[in-house]
This record gives C-alpha cells, sequence and structure tokens, in this order.
C-alpha cells in the first residue's frame, strides 16, 4: 500500500518507548519518550484486522504492547523488536496488562431485566478470567463473582466484580433492572492463582490512576478527580470551545495558579499521554492526516514529534473486491434519493427537505473499489450560486463495506447547527461541507 501514511490515534507507554499505534493498519511507531525520535516501526499483519469502523485496543506493559483487533479477537504482545506473540482470548475482551500477560473478560455485560421487583434474584454466578502470558499461553482463572473490569497499577491487579447487596431500578412500565454493589479484589503480585473467591480476598478500592476518554480513545489521569495527564507539575487537559477547530491544552497547577495555556493548532485531539519530558497529544488535523506534538511542560511550547512517516511496506496487504460491491453502492445511492421529501407531515400530507433552508437534493456516486463515494449535494439559501457537497467513503481501505447509516441525519445536524464552511472555499460552484 504505496504512500500510506501512519495515523496515529492511539497513544500507549508504561516504562518503556511510546507506541503510536495506526487507527486500522497492525503497524505502530516507536517513539523515544525523550525527545520523540522514531527508533523503528512493527507491525502484526498475522493478526485479523478489527471490525470495519473501530480502532485497536492497545495497552502497554514494561517495554512491550498489548494489542487486540476487536473484543473477542486474538491478544498479542509486540515487542520492541517486532516480535509477535499472540493467544487466544477465549472470546473475552483485552481490559489490562501486567508483567504476567494480558488480563481478559467476558465482553458480554449483560443487563438483568425483571417483572417483579419484590422477586429476589438467584446467587450470583460464577466468572472467568483469561490471562494471555507472554509466550501466548492462555491461563484461565475461576472467579466466584460476575467479573466486570480488571485494573492494573502499582504492584497487582485489581478485579471489580459484582457484589450483594442488589439494587432494582425502574426503568418504566413493568419493567425494572437488577444492578449489584461493585466490590474490588485485589491480585497480588506473582504466580497467578487457579481460582479466587471474594471472601478470601483482599478488598477495597485502590488508589489507581483514573481512566478518563479523550475522543474515541482511552487517556489516563493520575488523579482520580478530572481529566488529564501528568507532565512537570501539572495536570493537562485538552479542549476545543463549540464553533472553534483550535484544540487549547490547558495545564492546572497543584497550587492554585492560573492554569498554562497552550494552542495545539486546528484539528481534533484523539489521544494523551504524559511522560517525564512532556505531553505527548495525537491530533487528526482537518485534512485527514494525524500527527504527534509534543508540548514542553516547562515551557507550553508545542512542536511536531511525528508526521508524514510512511508504513506502506508494512500494511496489509489489498484484496479482491466483494462480488457485491457495485450492488451495494447503488444501493446505499438509492437510500438517500428522495432527501427533498425527508420528512413527512401526517397530518397535512406535506412533505419537507432534510434540513431548512435547503433544495434540489441530489444522490450520486464517485469513484471505484475501494475509493467508492457517496455523494449528497443540494442547494441552501445562505450559499446563492453554489452547490453544496457531503462525500461519504462507502468501503474502508481494506475495501470492506461501510454503511452510511447516518450520513443524512449527520448533514442535518451541521446544516441546523450552521457548522458548515464559508462560501469562499468554493471550486468550480461547489462546496465541500
Amino acid at each position: 500500500m504505496a504512500g500510506r501514511l501512519l495515523r496515529p490515534v492511539v497513544l500507549a507507554r508504561d516504562t518503556g518507548p511510546l507506541w503510536a499505534v495506526d487507527e486500522l493498519q497492525p503497524v505502530a511507531a516507536l517513539l523515544d519518550p525523550r525527545d520523540g525520535a522514531v527508533t523503528r516501526l512493527v507491525s502484526w499483519t498475522g493478526l485479523p484486522p478489527p471490525p470495519a469502523g473501530e480502532s485497536w485496543r492497545v495497552l502497554a506493559a514494561g517495554d512491550d504492547l498489548w494489542v487486540q483487533p476487536g473484543p473477542g479477537g486474538p491478544v498479542a504482545r509486540v515487542d520492541p523488536e517486532g516480535g509477535v506473540h499472540a493467544g487466544y482470548s477465549a472470546g473475552r475482551r483485552l481490559v489490562a496488562a501486567d508483567a504476567r500477560g494480558a488480563w481478559c473478560v467476558d465482553s458480554q455485560n449483560d443487563q438483568v431485566l425483571v417483572s417483579d421487583p419484590e422477586e429476589e434474584p438467584g446467587p450470583l454466578p460464577g466468572d472467568q478470567v483469561i490471562v494471555v502470558t507472554g509466550d501466548g499461553s492462555v491461563r484461565r482463572i475461576e472467579v466466584d463473582r460476575p467479573v466486570r473490569d480488571v485494573r492494573a497499577g502499582g504492584e497487582a491487579v485489581h478485579l471489580v466484580v459484582d457484589d450483594e447487596p442488589h439494587a432494582v431500578k425502574p426503568l418504566g412500565g413493568s419493567t425494572w433492572e437488577l444492578t449489584w454493589r461493585r466490590a474490588w479484589m485485589r491480585v497480588p503480585p506473582g504466580p497467578l492463582p487457579e481460582s479466587l473467591r471474594l471472601a478470601d480476598a483482599e478488598v477495597g478500592k485502590p488508589s489507581l490512576p483514573h481512566a478518563t476518554v479523550l475522543g474515541e480513545h482511552w487517556i489516563h489521569a493520575e488523579e482520580p478527580e478530572g481529566y488529564g495527564v501528568r507532565a512537570g507539575d501539572r495536570r493537562w487537559v485538552a479542549s476545543s470551545r463549540p464553533g472553534d477547530d483550535r484544540f487549547v491544552v490547558f495545564g492546572h497547577a497543584d497550587d492554585g495558579d492560573p492554569p498554562a495555556r497552550a494552542d495545539a493548532g486546528p484539528g481534533q485531539a484523539l489521544a494523551m499521554v504524559g511522560t517525564g519530558t512532556g505531553v505527548w497529544i495525537s491530533m487528526r488535523r482537518p485534512d485527514g492526516t494525524v500527527e504527534v506534538v509534543r508540548l514542553d511542560p516547562g515551557t507550553g511550547a508545542i512542536g511536531t514529534a511525528l508526521a508524514k512517516v510512511d508504513i506502506g511496506d508494512h500494511c496489509w496487504p489489498m484484496s479482491s473486491p466483494p462480488a457485491d460491491a457495485e450492488s451495494y453502492a447503488r444501493y446505499q445511492r438509492d437510500c438517500f434519493t428522495d432527501l427533498d421529501n425527508a420528512w413527512h407531515d401526517l397530518t397535512t400530507g406535506t412533505s419537507t427537505p432534510l434540513a431548512g433552508h435547503t433544495s434540489r437534493w441530489e444522490s450520486d456516486l464517485a469513484g471505484s473499489w475501494p475509493d467508492t463515494q457517496l455523494v449528497l449535494s443540494f442547494e441552501h439559501q445562505r450559499y446563492p450560486g453554489l452547490r453544496l457537497r457531503r462525500r461519504v467513503r462507502l468501503f474502508d481501505e481494506l475495501g470492506r463495506p461501510t454503511p452510511p447509516e447516518f450520513a443524512d441525519i449527520h448533514l442535518m445536524e451541521d446544516i441546523d447547527t450552521g457548522s458548515l464552511p464559508p462560501a469562499a472555499g468554493a471550486v468550480d460552484g461547489l462546496l465541500d461541507v
């Protein structure tokens, strides 16, 4: 896949290198956490890709990286030299990693619904945690409670399990939901146990890094209160104001001094990692490229650390087109052919366009597989003499269908909220929105 640039939407680090992981391709760049220098590109093409529209599940432990292409997929340890050691997850999802391996739990968090709130639930069932060790071996730990999560930090691992008492929450009508109190079970360092019982375990919620979410990806805050990452003597948080395409990073001091402020430029912040030498931020720029920038916690200066790294030689090869690729594309086009009459008033029998102030909607196709695009175009009263156009890919870069299920709704929201670009950006009478 010649010319494919790394899109490092996930950043991960424990005590070793900083891993910058591509959003789809099985590739990561290893960065020296001292200066951001790229020391190596590694790949794991033997694993299947994540489900369409999703990214890798990634955790760092020591020098290594643990990856999983979605819940239930194989789990692999990738070392800094490019060695890959994969193990069977038994249908579970990767949730934690330590020196002993990758900890995986049941990906189904079943909701328990009842019609009688007075009915006593049966005894809590047991569960099984899967640990994939560094060489790909699989260990099973039997637990006498349902396991909801696993958290690694410090010298131990903690399981989050269901425990009595239970509670009943009304959902409306004749339906209630059963919920249980959450308990924390400490798994001490050392050999992995064969089983764990809550009655015998050391319990109590530990002081661990607080997991928070930025964009679509995990970041970690050393303080349980608030978002951000620690670097220097401040807690750094990236945010943007409504209607502003620039991300600003604020450094909040422990002593209450006014926060430091640094401009990360236009785009969207996807992930953050704090190290002793800086705050590393993955930024998706308006042109679709993704780069890693580094913020100096001492000066507040931001500079590009990783950009335009060609990973074409490390990607999966392109497959053949699906047999129904053309039929699928025509079907998607036909789903959006009547947006001039998107909304129907049953009382008056009238119809209105998808969004106010719009007319002459058209749905078409452009390009060929895997770059086929759905093209929705229209006219808008505030843009006289122009046609506005939204282009949506129908396949991902591996050639897999990605149905544009809410393409019209997303476009409607952008129109209704005024989130459209200025007319000056039009080319030959067309303005891409």
